[in-house]
């Protein structure tokens, strides 16, 4: 199966990103690298046609040049499935099948991205938020209409698809991640027992939701807890975060995670906004950590028992009672991290996602292909 693959360039260290560079692998893994064409937005050449361009499609516009560069893509490489790696090119896949109407075309929705911007803007003084939204919605709706398949990240967001555009996801594919190799437990019982304050995690770049839930926590759980620090890790934090910062220590960007997760003993997951799923909860358990998460934290996760991996909290209250509990009875922990090394391996791993990309998805598109 030849499939051309478009994705927006994004910062490494994004959610996004990482979800964009893992369907990559999961396509070239299942289809074989020579079978994936990738055309990228943002590696353009240094003209100014070529930077117009890529200000059109930011905002979820595409230039005749930009569709033009794509279908002779598609000709050239006798390509037979289109994935689009973010619903706010709408205009490719509209263009694509009125080009191609035999062609499967993809989507990937990381979230309901018109519900995304509204949200983003609400606090925002810029004029654009009055106009960008209806924009970005009128987009969207060419990625639903004109979509063969449609790939969410979870029900919620499946859900306001249908209630906004009358139209639910097909499959839902959730974030997963690469399994690093850990040797040996990274929590294990001598270190819980021999450390004098229960040491906790947050790590997050700078992005609103991060921003409004480590301060919320700082401000409200750090202030009223004894024996216990927090590292703060997280590309673009340093400069945001308020100044009340009893036993918080604030890193910014590292080169690696590992020596932080290593010495953590639990991950706090603080997060009231956004959509989609967050990839950090998924970075937790992959490093086999217990987690003090949100619903928000963990929307789109499968926990059915919570307490086997840490706890759901909502309030600060709920925040310090745990914790407080957690650093009398440290050696809880140790199962609890080991359970949540399990709960990823079987179910958020990219081997896992992979799996299930095999048993739905591409079922269905070579039923589509007959």
């Amino acid at each position: 199966m030849k499939i051309l693959y478009i994705i927006n360039k994004l910062s490494s260290d994004s959610g996004g990103a990482v979800i964009n560079n893992r369907n990559l692998s999961l396509l070239e893994n299942i289809y074989g690298k020579d079978n994936i064409t990738v055309y990228e937005f943002g590696k353009v050449n240094s003209t100014e046609v070529f930077f117009y361009s890529k200000f059109l499609s930011f905002f979820g516009d595409i230039s005749t040049k930009i569709l033009n560069d794509i279908f002779s893509i598609i000709k050239e490489k006798e390509i037979q499935t289109v994935f689009i790696s973010n619903s706010i090119y709408g205009k490719v896949s509209k263009g694509i099948k009125k080009e191609f109407k035999n062609l499967i075309v993809i989507t990937f929705f990381h979230n309901v991205e018109y519900l995304y911007i509204k949200d983003l803007f609400k606090s925002s003084k810029l004029k654009s938020k009055y106009f960008l939204p209806f924009f970005i919605k009128r987009v969207e709706r060419f990625s639903v209409d004109y979509s063969d398949l449609i790939i969410a990240l979870n029900e919620r967001d499946s859900g306001k698809l249908f209630s906004i555009y009358g139209r639910n996801a097909d499959f839902l594919l959730p974030t997963s991640l690469d399994t690093k190799n850990i040797e040996k437990p990274l929590l294990d019982e001598k270190f819980i027992s021999k450390t004098t304050n229960l040491e906790l995690l947050f790590v997050g770049s700078n992005f609103y939701a991060n921003i409004h839930g480590i301060n919320w926590f700082i401000n409200n759980v750090m202030t009223k807890l004894e024996n216990v620090n927090l590292s703060i890790v997280g590309n673009g934090l340093n400069d945001k975060i308020i100044d009340n910062n009893k036993n918080t220590t604030i890193y910014g960007r590292v080169e690696s995670l590992d020596l932080f997760y290593e010495k953590a003993q639990v991950v706090i997951l603080p997060i009231f906004l956004g959509s989609g799923m967050k990839t950090k909860t998924a970075e937790a358990l992959m490093y086999g950590k217990p987690i003090l998460a949100t619903s928000e934290a963990l929307e789109g996760y499968s926990v059915k028992k919570i307490k086997d991996i840490g706890s759901q909290c909502e309030t600060a209250q709920e925040f310090i009672d745990q914790i407080n509990y957690f650093n009398k009875n440290r050696l809880e922990l140790f199962e609890k991290g080991i359970c949540s090394r399990n709960f990823f391996l079987e179910n958020y791993s990219n081997e896992a996602i992979t799996d299930l990309f095999k048993r739905t998805i591409d079922v269905k598109l070579k039923e589509l292909m007959k």
